[in-house]
């Protein structure tokens, strides 16, 4: 009867705000897991490009025979120094965003939105 009359009413809104926090977490636990199965994936295919561009210099510089001119050697090694900088910003970037959000009040800033 109590319950009916609205008695429990503070801890029925307690539960509701601590059941949604709960739900925040999960979805922001899956989404953190998906963000991190992404950058390794990104991360295996940079280490997948680096080791061509291993063999494709160590091999010819240790048999003293440059089969491929200095040039290439060194445009493919600003290409790899490029990408690489290109990701760092993009993590930077990423990371000035949620710190924004969160000090704009958004608590539980959605990472995917960002």
């Amino acid at each position: 009867m109590w319950n009916k009359l609205g008695g429990n009413r503070i801890k029925k809104a307690m539960f509701q705000k601590n059941f949604s926090l709960l739900d925040q977490v999960s979805t922001l636990h899956r989404n953190a897991t998906a963000q991190v199965d992404r950058t390794i994936d990104r991360v295996r295919d940079l280490r997948l490009r680096l080791q061509k561009i291993q063999k494709e210099t160590r091999g010819p510089l240790l048999l003293h025979q440059l089969s491929t001119p200095f040039e290439d050697m060194l445009a493919k090694l600003q290409d790899a120094a490029r990408v690489f900088g290109e990701k760092r910003g993009e993590i930077k970037n990423r990371r000035d965003l949620i710190t924004k959000a969160i000090r704009d009040g958004r608590e539980y800033p959605a990472i995917e939105a960002l």
